[in-house]
C-alpha cells in the first residue's frame, strides 16, 4: 500500500509539473509579439467603391473600369466596364459578374445578359436574356442564383444556375430577403414573408423552412445556422438539435464558425466570445476596455484560431465622433495579440470594415480612407 501511494504521489506531481509547464507555454503564446505586417493600401482618392477579401480578390472600382487585386501575390489587371454594364461578385470575390443592361432608363430597365468570370479573367459562361433584375453568386463553382422581383415586396422569383450556367431549378418566395449562399455552395438561404429563414439546395429544392429570425448565419457547409432574435442566440443543426445562447452585449454584430462547426465567435458591441459547441461552453471571452470604442465587425481563419475585430468611435464627442478606428487581432481563445489606432478624414458609421483568409494569415481593414492590406 505504501508502495502504491508513493508512486500515486510522484505521478499526481508529475502531472502537476506537466499543467504548469502547459500553461506556463500557453501564456507565453499569448504574450508573443505579432506585428502584422502593412503589404498594400488603396485610397478613395484614386477609386470609386472598394469590396472583396484577401483569399478571394478585391475589387476596387474606377471610372470606366475596375481593378482587380489578389494577395498574397499582390497582382493586380484592370477590366474595361463601358456603355451599360456593372460588375458584381461573389461573397469573398473568387467569381465575378459582368452585367449588360438594354437600358438604364429607370422605366425600362432591364438585363440583356450575365457573364461569369473567375477573379483571375476565365470567362465561364454567359447567361443570355435572364429576366432577372439581380443576381447572387456563389464563390464555389460558380453557381448563381438569379432573381426576378423587388426584396421583401410580394412574391419574389429565384432562377437557380448552375455551375455550367444551366437552369436548373426555379422557385417563388413571398416577402424575398437576405439571401446567401453557404461557403461551399451547397445550399441557398434567405429569409420569407414574417422572418421565415428557407433553405434552398443549389438546384433550386426548398429543403425546409428552419426557424424564424431577424438575422441569421452560417457554418462553412451550411449545416449548421445561428439564428438571432432579439437577445438570443440559436444554434440550429441539421440533425434538429439546438442550443441557445445569451447574447449579452448591447447589440449583436457578427458570428462565425470554425470550419468543422464545433466552435462559435460572437462578436458584440462590447465584447468577443468564443464557444465550443461540443462541450457546450464559453472557451473565452474579451469586453471592450474602452467605453468611447464600439465592436463593430469580425473575420476569422477557418479554425477560429485567428480573429480580428474592428472598433469605432461611436461613443467619443461629437466633433470627432466616428472618425477613428481600431484594428484588434486575438488568438483562439479571445486573447488580445495586437492593436492598431485609425483615423480618417470622412465621418463613417460603416467602417472599419475587417475580412480574414481561410488561413487566417492575411486580413484586410476598409476605412473611410480606403482598404488596409495585411500579412502575419
Amino acid at each position: 500500500m505504501r508502495s502504491y501511494r508513493s508512486i500515486s504521489y510522484f505521478t499526481d506531481l508529475l502531472m502537476l509539473m506537466i499543467l504548469v509547464v502547459s500553461a506556463s507555454s500557453l501564456q507565453a503564446q499569448s504574450d508573443a509579439v505579432v506585428s502584422p505586417q502593412l503589404i498594400d493600401e488603396a485610397q478613395f482618392e484614386e477609386f470609386r467603391r472598394m469590396w472583396g477579401a484577401p483569399d478571394g480578390a478585391f475589387y476596387l472600382m474606377e471610372r470606366g473600369g475596375c481593378e482587380i487585386r489578389t494577395y498574397p501575390d499582390k497582382k493586380a489587371r484592370t477590366i474595361k466596364l463601358q456603355g451599360s454594364r456593372k460588375l458584381i461578385s461573389s461573397e469573398r470575390g473568387n467569381y465575378y459578374g459582368v452585367i449588360r443592361y438594354n437600358s438604364f432608363s429607370p422605366s425600362s430597365l432591364s438585363i440583356s445578359d450575365i457573364t461569369i468570370y473567375s477573379r483571375s479573367g476565365e470567362k465561364r459562361y454567359t447567361i443570355d436574356k435572364p429576366d432577372c433584375t439581380a443576381f447572387v453568386i456563389s464563390d464555389e463553382g460558380p453557381s448563381v442564383v438569379g432573381i426576378s422581383g423587388a426584396e421583401g415586396l410580394g412574391e419574389t422569383r429565384l432562377k437557380f444556375y448552375n455551375s455550367s450556367g444551366k437552369l436548373v431549378g426555379t422557385t417563388a418566395v413571398n416577402g424575398f430577403f437576405s439571401p446567401s449562399f453557404s461557403a461551399n455552395g451547397e445550399y441557398f438561404y434567405a429569409l420569407s414573408e414574417g422572418g421565415t429563414l428557407v433553405k434552398f439546395s443549389s438546384s433550386g429544392k426548398r429543403l425546409e423552412d428552419v426557424v424564424r429570425c431577424r438575422r441569421y448565419f452560417l457554418s462553412d457547409n451550411g449545416e449548421i445556422v445561428a439564428a438571432y432574435n432579439d437577445t438570443i442566440l440559436t444554434i440550429v443543426t441539421s440533425a434538429d438539435n439546438s442550443l441557445g445562447l445569451s447574447v449579452k452585449g448591447a447589440e449583436l454584430r457578427d458570428v462565425k464558425f470554425s470550419h468543422d462547426g464545433t466552435r462559435l465567435a460572437m462578436l458584440s458591441s462590447d465584447r468577443l466570445e468564443l464557444f465550443d459547441l461540443v462541450d457546450r461552453q464559453m472557451v473565452g471571452e474579451y469586453r471592450s476596455e474602452d467605453t468611447t470604442y464600439q465592436l463593430l465587425h469580425l473575420a476569422a481563419g477557418s479554425n477560429l484560431n485567428s480573429l480580428v475585430v474592428s472598433a469605432s468611435n461611436a461613443g467619443a464627442s461629437p466633433e470627432v465622433r466616428h472618425r477613428e478606428g481600431k484594428l484588434l487581432l486575438f488568438d483562439g481563445f479571445a486573447r488580445k495579440l495586437w492593436e492598431d489606432d485609425l483615423s480618417y478624414t470622412e465621418w463613417s458609421i460603416r467602417y472599419p470594415e475587417v475580412r480574414m483568409n481561410r488561413d487566417g494569415d492575411l486580413f484586410s481593414a476598409l476605412t473611410a480612407n480606403g482598404l488596409k492590406v495585411y500579412q502575419l
